[in-house]
């Protein structure tokens, strides 16, 4: 489903922004069985693999996506994965980038047990650990400024609801939102910018 067009001319020549359609209709059925969209959730932060941490699991390419932070409580921590795990394996699809892991798990119906393949660096070696864990269901952006599920350390930032005294101190007359109240130096949240 085509969304948007950059074009100099303002004509059809140019680079189109789309949905795949596959999506859109994963969309739709969500809206219509349960009047929202709901996403698969693992509790993780990712990144990609460098050819560095590659060559130090032994592995020939850098693929998989490596755990870089988990959410206290949140799936993969009840699951028992663990910072520093590369996943490699996820639902029985392979994982080569961050983005595969993101799309499939997303695409995962919450409450589904789903087989997790990883590697794991002990003591010099690597090993190859199979996990079983329950997806979870994606908070929504609420949760996540409110802090529920450990989302608030993810990011790195605490928020509190904008009240009428806070946006006259800001100078403005809008109180839909919130205000941030703490950036950690280091995080999501400050390599945003925010403050």
């Amino acid at each position: 489903i085509n969304t948007a067009i950059a074009t100099r001319s303002g004509g059809s020549q140019g680079v189109g922004f789309a949905v795949p359609i596959n999506l859109a209709t994963q969309i739709l059925e969500d809206l219509k069985e349960h009047g929202k969209v709901t996403r698969g959730w693992m509790g993780v932060m990712i990144q990609d693999v460098s050819k560095d941490i590659a060559e130090s699991l032994g592995l020939q390419e850098a693929v998989g996506a490596l755990i870089a932070d988990l959410a206290p409580d949140g799936p993969a921590s009840e699951a028992g994965l663990q910072r520093g795990d590369l996943v490699v394996e996820f639902g029985g699809k392979k994982i080569a980038t961050i983005r595969d892991l993101t799309r499939i798990v997303a695409g995962t119906e919450p409450g589904t047990t789903a087989e997790v393949i990883l590697l794991r660096p002990k003591k010099g070696k690597v090993k190859r650990i199979t996990l079983e864990l329950e997806v979870g269901t994606f908070p929504s952006d609420e949760a996540i400024a409110r802090g529920e599920d450990g989302e608030s350390d993810l990011l790195g930032l605490q928020v509190q609801e904008l009240t009428e005294e806070i946006a006259t101190q800001l100078g403005t007359e809008d109180t839909d939102g919130v205000v941030v109240t703490m950036v950690k130096p280091v995080g999501p949240a400050a390599e945003a910018g925010l403050e």
